[in-house]
Order: structure tokens, then sequence, then C-alpha cells
């Protein structure tokens, strides 16, 4: 089996499961299961999952006003993240697959 076939089944079988899992699984950044930031041992998982997405908006110069498109945002954690940080932003989100309600 090639590899981008085995992550496009995993990709499949992650947005199918349901929100209330997810939610259990990586609490309220859902689906950021990606990178994180650990800055000491004494962070959580939630902790550092935000504390990488604050790096990324740090690291992308993004300011209160700015308008944002994410080019294949997954489930969204990071557009969530810069919509609720930067009240005046204009984020656009786009992904491949069908958009969920929750």
């Amino acid at each position: 089996m090639k590899i981008a076939t085995a992550m496009e089944a995993l990709d499949s079988e992650m947005y199918e499961m349901p929100i209330s899992f997810l939610k259990l699984m990586f609490g309220s950044t859902i689906c950021k299961s990606s990178c994180c930031f650990f800055k000491d041992d004494a962070v959580t998982l939630e902790e550092a999952a935000i504390a990488m997405m604050d790096l990324y908006c740090e690291r992308s110069q993004i300011k209160d006003g700015h308008r944002v498109l994410d080019l294949g945002c997954g489930q969204g954690a990071l557009t969530m993240h810069i919509a609720r940080k930067y009240k005046n932003c204009h984020v656009t989100w786009i992904n491949q697959l069908v958009a969920r309600k929750s």
C-alpha cells in the first residue's frame, strides 16, 4: 500500500469520528493533533497545543484586523484559535472535506 493512500484513509477516518469523542481526546483544541510547544515539564497537552498556535500566529505576524486565509485547515483548530484571539480578523478557512457542525 502506498503511504499517500494510507494517509488518505487515516484522514477520512479522523473526519468521521464524532465531535464528542474528539473533545474527550483533544480537549477544547479539537483536532490540534499535530505539533505542540512544551515550554516546560509542567505544561499540559492542551496548554502546549495553544502555545503552538500562539507561536504560529506570532511567526505569521497576524495582527487584529488582518484578513486570514487558511487553505487545508483540517478540523480548523488553528483558524478557530485565530478567530477567538483576534476578534477583528476576518478569517476564511477552506478544506477539501465537508465542513462539520457542532
